[in-house]
Formats: C-alpha cells, structure tokens, sequence
C-alpha cells in the first residue's frame, strides 16, 4: 500500500492529528497499537504503530514521529509521542461513546446520547448525569450505571496517561487503579517507591528509574525505605529467613549508593512502619545482636518454634498414641 499523499503539502509532516477510524491491534501490557486513523488532508487512513494507552475509537491524537516502511503492510507512521484527548466532533463524540467504552452505552444508544445533546454530550456527562434521564430508555438506574462507568474510565484513562510517561504500561496501569482508585497519581507522586511495594511485577529498580523524573533525590528516605525492602527480598529468595542488620545496611547501602547511616535510617523507617520486624538476641560470644525478618517468615519461624516447645513438653513426648484408642 503507497504512503496516504497528502493534498495540501509537498513535505510530509513530523506531527500528525487526527480520529481513531479503528483499532487493528493493541495491547494491554504494553500499550503497542496498530491504529487506522483519519487524518485531515488525507485521503485514505493512515496507519500508526507504537504505543498509545488504551486507544479508543473516536478518540482524537496528535502524534509525532517518522514515516516507515513495513515489508508486509506498507508505509506506516511510527509513534514516537502521543497525546490523545476527547473527540470535539459530534462524528467523533458517538463513535468514541458507543466504541464499548461505557457500560451500558452501545452504537445505538451513542446515537441518542449525541442526538439529545450533540458536542456538549460529553460535558454533560461529567457534570450534568442526571439530564441522561432526558433520554427515551433511560431510567435513574441506567443513568447512575453510565455515569459511573464513565467516571472510573475517565479515572483509568488519567492514570495510564499518566504513567505512560515514565515508560509503564496499561496493564500495569489498571492494577494501580485497582488498588488505589481515583487517588492513584496523587498517591504515587507523594511515593512512586509504592510501586515496587504494592503493586506485583514492577519491582524496586523500575520504581527507582521513575522517582528521579518526578523530583526524588538519591538520598530520599522513601528511597532507602524501599531499598531496604528490595535488599530483603532479594536475600529471601536467596534462601534466607533473617539476615543480621548489620549485614542487611551494609549491602542496603551499596546497591542505593548511599551511606551506611541513611541505610541504618532507612531500616529503621522500614521497622516502624512494620515492613520488617527485629529482633534481638545474644550471639555465640554474649554479644548483642539483631536479625531482621520480613513479617511473614518471623511469624512462621517463631510460630515453629512455640509449637516444637509444647511437642517437647507435652506428655506424650516420645510416644507413640493412637488416635483411634
């Protein structure tokens, strides 16, 4: 397929704007979409490849990158930037509503939608549901069910637009969403550390990159806090229950580059706030000494032994009962 001419330029344009016409491809995780867009001043839809969070048809992008050639399918723009907005065309505002992405609104209802309140349909559905009622087939439920579908995607869609610029994908996006709601970008620019604490799959060093482009110093005690947590992980799954503290602020240390001091801090902060729980005892010598234990494995180690100590009191111990006499 030749590359769509356009009609008014003799150059190719850096950026383009234009209407999602239809979704070829697209993934959750990682947000890479193959998109058939209508672009002005073209006359056939060009075709855009790259990553653009949780497209939708009717949805309006500008959009900037290079021209390429694909062996298989031809000339394609390939994304390098994107931002998308609302449509601002009636066209475009039904296609967008009745695209699937409310419930309860499908093509035919976007039609009436659109039909009742034409390019204010979507203000009205921000700030005036209760007019959804204006509408044959809508009654106070219907309503109250598009209006909140409406807002959690309006909600979703900020935050993936939102983490999409420190390079995280959708997927990982409607997992933030599910665990803190409408609070997700305030939560995370307060602490992007939570991402490797609460959400599975991102992990400190991820985190770690993104903190630095929100405003986080090296030496942040949000950072060693969860560099503390990363170091303990990383020894559990090396096999080990404990680790003793000093150890633990000494390799705490070298991985965040810090001081052993801030790594002291920064075990202390994690102990406080329960991430980790110590525990003193006298070592081989009669010196004092501190494990440190992520909570789970304390409880199960101390647990095993209060139940090894009442088999080792008990009556029975050492023998053989039958437990069907």
């Amino acid at each position: 397929m030749a590359k769509p001419k356009k009609e008014t330029a003799a150059e190719e344009p850096k950026e383009l704007r234009g209407l999602i016409e239809r979704i070829t491809y697209s993934d959750a995780e990682s947000g890479y979409s193959v998109l058939r867009l209508r672009v002005p001043g073209y006359p056939e839809l060009v075709t855009a490849v790259g990553c653009v969070a949780a497209p939708v048809v009717g949805e309006e992008l500008k959009i900037t990158g290079s021209w390429t050639s694909h062996p298989k399918f031809g000339e394609q723009f390939k994304i390098e930037t994107c931002t998308s907005s609302a449509p601002s065309t009636t066209k475009g505002i039904e296609k967008y509503l009745g695209s699937g992405l409310i419930k309860g609104v499908g093509p035919s209802m976007a039609a009436k939608i659109v039909e009742k309140f034409g390019d204010s349909a979507l203000d009205v559905l921000d700030n005036e549901p209760e007019r959804l009622l204006e509408i044959d087939g809508i009654g106070s439920k219907k309503a109250e069910m598009i209006h909140t579908s409406w807002t959690e995607q309006r909600d979703v869609r900020d935050v993936m637009l939102f983490l999409q610029q420190y390079g995280i994908g959708t997927g990982y996006a409607i997992r933030v969403f599910k665990q803190y709601g409408a609070a997700s970008i305030q939560v995370l620019t307060e602490n992007p550390y939570r991402l490797a604490i609460d959400i599975f799959g991102i992990g400190f060093v991820r985190a770690d990159k993104i903190a630095p482009m929100m405003g986080f110093s090296k030496d942040s005690p949000l950072r060693i806090r969860a560099g503390v947590l990363h170091v303990m992980g990383t020894l559990v799954a090396e096999g080990h229950v404990y680790v003793p503290i000093e150890e633990l602020a000494e390799r705490a240390a070298k991985i965040l580059d810090v001081s052993s001091d801030l790594a002291e801090r920064g075990i202390e902060d994690a102990r406080l706030a329960e991430d980790i729980v110590a525990e003193w005892y006298k070592d081989g010598d009669g010196n004092d000494d501190c494990a440190i234990y992520l909570p789970p494995f304390h409880y199960a180690e101390t647990r095993s032994a209060s139940n090894l100590l009442k088999l080792m009191q008990s009556p029975y111990n050492g023998q053989y009962v039958n437990p069907y006499v």
